[in-house]
């Protein structure tokens, strides 16, 4: 079966002829997947771990144990589009035990390791805080606040 994921430029953990399994993501309130790296005869995730993360929604997707939030940025205007929409452009802050702290915006791409090993490739596609919506219009989460599109690799730590 064929299948097609657009997605910000990221460099893909997997190989050509690699068994991957789709899965939806666990939080019920973003759209997208997680894309593992399995075993073909038993489906397991193989080790070291590799995955790709798509998602929108009101929160970013989380990756690996990587804790991240969105956050508006308070000295960017609000910017109004074709549909009404009354916005400001705002951030992903990321880190967590054993990783780096960073921010990311739209259009950004980052590469964060872990103490271990581990690494994340994390891009942004879009960020805002809605502030007024036509939800009839407007792409997106069909209510107020944060407004986030973003895909990320993961590639666990070699055993």
């Amino acid at each position: 079966m064929r299948f097609y994921v657009c997605t910000p430029e990221l460099e893909m953990p997997f190989a050509v002829g690699t068994a991957i399994a789709i899965e939806p993501l666990p939080d019920w309130t973003l759209e997208g997947m997680l894309v593992r790296a399995v075993e073909v005869d038993t489906l397991a995730p193989l080790e070291p771990a590799r995955e790709l993360v798509v998602s929108r929604g009101t929160l970013p997707a989380t990756v690996a144990d990587l804790d991240s939030t969105f956050l508006p940025k308070f000295d960017c205007p609000l910017t109004v589009d074709e549909c009404g929409t009354v916005a400001q452009a705002g951030v992903l802050v990321l880190g967590g035990p054993g990783w780096p702290t960073a921010e990311i915006g739209a259009g950004e791409t980052i590469v964060l390791e872990h103490v271990n090993g581990a690494v994340v490739r994390i891009a942004m596609a879009h960020g805002q805080e809605r502030d007024v919506i036509d939800s009839a219009c407007a792409l997106g989460p069909a209510v107020l606040g944060a407004d986030v599109e973003m895909a990320a690799t993961y590639v666990g730590a070699a055993l």
